[in-house]
């Protein structure tokens, strides 16, 4: 079976809020999956709040979409909302420079980083399992310069049979069992996710919190495994 896995654990989400989150995202032949926890931490002044998100998979045209890191939702979804193909959405986040301005302007959100270091994430994906990524990083810190870049599944930016560690080593303490993943993560379902996601949870309460939201995309359309009471995920019509 071809899988293709990203995990993006205790991933700061920037701008207007800040998270630590836990994002899952399964591609096999038959099925993917988009996962989230619900941690956020508001940003008043220098004063941090841990508040619930608002639902981090989003629908914008034909796609569905995870916005990790910067976050700037509605901007994704007006880029790629008209985009017949996967790589035409790709295209359109590479065209637009106003994503990674907003960045630079909001650069003291990302003291400490090191070059390397993804700012934001978006992965897309649509029922034909047409999956996308596409990053922006920090190029040099002084002067603060980002690079974006993109790319279909699998890639270099979601190898098969591999997985995603986002973020930077002080956001907590590392969780053993992203270092070693357990055999039942292959099994690449949504079950799985939700596990993972929830121990995540257990292990680090201050950076993810429930209700966890799953989506399921198969050649029969979207479906909603567990959306979260009062959740703000779209609905599927």
């Amino acid at each position: 079976m071809l899988i293709t896995t990203l995990v993006a654990a205790l991933l700061l989400l920037g701008a207007d809020q800040l998270a630590a989150t836990t994002l899952v995202v399964f591609r096999t032949q038959g099925r993917i999956v988009l996962a989230t926890d619900s941690a956020a931490v508001s940003l008043d002044g220098q004063e941090r709040r841990h508040v619930t998100a608002p639902c981090k998979i989003a629908k914008s045209g034909r796609w569905w979409f995870i916005n990790g890191g910067f976050f700037q939702p509605d901007a994704v979804a007006d880029r790629i909302a008209g985009a017949t193909t996967i790589q035409a959405a790709l295209t359109a986040l590479d065209a637009d420079q106003s994503l990674r301005d907003r960045i630079v302007a909001n650069r003291g959100l990302y003291t400490g980083r090191q070059p390397g270091s993804p700012l934001m994430t978006v992965v897309i994906a649509d029922s034909t399992l047409s999956v996308g990524v596409f990053m922006v990083s920090l190029k040099t810190a002084e002067p603060f310069e980002v690079v974006a870049e993109s790319g279909t599944c699998p890639g270099a930016l979601c190898p098969t049979g591999g997985y995603y560690l986002i973020g930077e080593p002080g956001d907590a303490p590392p969780n053993p069992m992203v270092k070693a993943l357990p055999p039942w993560f292959q099994q690449a379902n949504a079950a799985a996710a939700r596990r993972f996601i929830t121990e995540q949870i257990a292990f680090t309460p201050q950076l993810a919190k429930p209700p966890v939201d799953i989506l399921e995309l198969t050649a029969a359309g979207p479906r909603w495994v567990d959306r979260g009471p009062g959740s703000a995920c779209p609905v599927i019509r």
